[in-house]
């Protein structure tokens, strides 16, 4: 589970720092805002890892 998140020169931010309380979490903000941009950071950060074993 992500608890934070914390972005630097990361495509629109160039500084964000965002703590998430447990359970569900909600982002509104006007069009245009970089939601998207948001949402990819936390693929990078948290997303499926592989966990296969190479031979």
């Amino acid at each position: 589970m992500i608890t934070n998140l914390q972005l630097k020169n990361f495509i629109a931010f160039t500084d964000l720092a965002i703590d998430f309380t447990p359970g569900i979490n909600i982002v509104i903000s006007e069009n245009g805002a970089s939601k998207i941009q948001l949402f990819k950071a936390f693929l990078i950060q948290g997303g499926p890892k592989d966990t296969r074993e190479v031979d």
